[in-house]
């Protein structure tokens, strides 16, 4: 192999430095490489460990919050579908928002609104009973043909678009599905002649709050933690502590009312349930929680299934147009990683990395080299933030095929 078989990268050195970052950068060869076939290997990495905890991609918690026992706001809709006889009625209802004091109450009003323009001649009959929230009992007096109700639940609506004639958005139905008892799929329908019973729910606030930015340790974590829970609460106060012992993160608070923190893992699977937001940005990773919907109260804090981390990333993958892009195969099926790094040194510290294997190269065909683009990205294949150089050294192996 005759020519350069070494290549130098620094950040510092990329085209365009006033308009491009150091996370994706293109580096520029001063004259055109010609290469043989050849296995390219990045044998050198220095890496400034410059993110801090939180960042633009990992800064969201998910709780909702318990309301008042039956009382009703704006998630007030009941998507129903009738049929009576040969006919049909795919409409949105609405349950008259108020605070309910009791469940016979709530009764009344969701008869009121079951009742409001319906295709089937009589009357809807909704009944409350049992302790605690309790449960709706849906009848129809006799009709003269055969009739159904169906209660669309939150899950199916939101594989949907429109509800009949209207648009529908799957992050604002604003629908009553979680003190019906419908956020998943659940026996909804009201048969000729039968009945449908509901075990209700809560009406719960939903809230998306964004951690803010920046480095914290677990001194700092719980604190910041604190008062964003605390700030624009529909409850009372939040306290957020750490366990010296098993360095966990634990959310109490001091209200009568429940509250719940949605995983990443439920919210991927189920990416509409939490209503009014998009899902994504989790900060979980760093605050050790996992699993589904978890219910906290004042008897029964959260606290996380995984110890506190502070490192927004443990690992980062080095993305590159050089080779032929069939050499890795990247967690989320990423073929364009190059190289994988590991954070072993903590915020403020460089990463030295020279760990480089045998296997650890990518193809790159005959050709020449004019210019050569990278990318720093997390497991999932986002940009990690950058604002510091970092250089690597690829060396050039001729490889006959």
């Amino acid at each position: 192999m005759s020519g350069a078989h070494k290549i130098y990268v620094d950040g510092r050195a990329r085209v365009n430095p006033g308009t491009t970052s150091h996370n994706k950068f293109v580096w520029q060869a001063p004259r055109s490489i010609s290469l043989p076939n050849c296995r390219a290997f990045i044998d050198s990495v220095h890496l400034p460990v410059s993110w801090g905890t939180f960042h633009a991609q990992n800064q969201y918690i998910y709780i909702s919050e318990q309301a008042d026992a039956w009382s009703v706001g704006s998630n007030n809709k009941l998507y129903l579908y009738e049929t009576y006889g040969t006919a049909e009625s795919i409409r949105i209802a609405t349950i008259a928002p108020w605070p309910y004091a009791t469940g016979a109450a709530f009764a009344t009003a969701v008869q009121a609104a079951l009742q409001a323009s319906s295709i089937i001649p009589g009357a809807y009959s909704v009944v409350h009973s049992g302790s605690g929230q309790g449960t709706l009992t849906i009848t129809h007096a006799a009709a003269a043909e055969a009739f159904s109700l169906n209660i669309a639940n939150r899950e199916e609506l939101g594989s949907l678009t429109t509800w009949g004639t209207t648009a529908i958005s799957p992050i604002a139905l604003q629908d009553a599905s979680d003190i019906m008892g419908l956020r998943s799929a659940v026996p909804s329908t009201l048969p000729n002649g039968g009945s449908l019973a509901l075990a209700l729910g809560y009406t719960q606030t939903y809230r998306k709050i964004a951690l803010d930015v920046g480095g914290y340790d677990a001194a700092t974590m719980p604190i910041m933690v604190a008062a964003k829970l605390n700030s624009g609460t529909t409850m009372a106060t939040y306290a957020v502590t750490v366990t010296a012992t098993t360095n966990r993160l634990s959310i109490a608070t001091n209200s009568a009312k429940k509250f719940w923190l949605w995983s990443g893992e439920y919210l991927n699977a189920h990416p509409y349930a939490f209503q009014g937001h998009s899902n994504g940005g989790y900060a979980y990773d760093i605050l050790g929680f996992r699993g589904g919907v978890q219910e906290g109260s004042s008897s029964a804090p959260l606290v996380g299934q995984q110890h506190l981390n502070v490192m927004a990333h443990s690992t980062v993958f080095i993305n590159s147009s050089l080779g032929m892009h069939n050499d890795s195969i990247g967690p989320m099926g990423q073929t364009t990683i190059a190289r994988k790094v590991v954070v072993d040194q903590p915020p403020g510290g460089t990463v030295n990395d020279y760990h480089s294997s045998l296997l650890d190269f990518v193809t790159v065909p005959a050709g020449e080299i004019h210019q050569i683009s990278f990318r720093l990205t997390d497991w999932q294949g986002q940009d990690i933030d950058m604002d510091a150089a970092w250089s690597l050294s690829i060396n050039l192996f001729q490889k006959e095929f």
